[in-house]
């Protein structure tokens, strides 16, 4: 297995090699300070947050999409981050919470996505998911890379302040 990952990394995709598996990630924009790591990303608004791609290998590890691999998909399909975010509603088909709390009369208050494959914080970015959840309107929470939360616009006490105590633990 070490050998099989060691590959994996040390390789580039190329042609439809892993379009399959692509994802994309949300990571703390520092992770490119310094010009050190040079993958595709987007700086999201809020700018301590960027969004970069990774393939998910049956190995159960994340390897990070590379300037080459993304030229090399261009040639292959015309939106390979388009294809990337197939994959991430693919991978949610069911309801995108892990957990939940919901106040004495069944009013959702906050969710939390902590799925197995890691992808919580990549789970903000499927709205329309989290709007189902949430009609009233929501804020998010990103407490660490693999977690993310999304808390009701009309969250109660004392609600606010255990999901804010969750966030601050992480």
């Amino acid at each position: 297995q070490f050998e099989h990952l060691t590959n994996l990394v040390n390789s580039d995709f190329t042609g439809k090699q892993g379009l399959d598996s692509v994802v994309p990630l949300i990571v703390p924009t520092q992770c490119f300070d310094g010009g050190k790591i040079d993958f595709p990303r987007l700086q999201l608004p809020k700018k301590e947050l960027s969004l970069c791609w990774v393939v998910l290998s049956d190995l159960q590890t994340m390897l990070y999409v590379n300037q080459k691999t993304a030229h090399n998909w261009k040639g292959v399909v015309a939106d390979w981050q388009a294809v990337a975010m197939r994959n991430l509603r693919k991978r949610t088909s069911g309801r995108i919470a892990t957990h939940e709390k919901r106040n004495d009369s069944g009013k959702l208050q906050y969710i939390l996505m902590m799925q197995p494959d890691g992808l919580g914080t990549s789970r903000l970015l499927l709205s329309e998911k989290i709007r189902n959840e949430f009609p009233e309107g929501y804020k998010v929470g990103i407490p660490e890379r693999s977690m993310g939360v999304a808390i009701s616009k009309n969250v109660n006490e004392p609600f606010a302040t255990e999901v804010s105590d969750l966030i601050k633990k992480c």
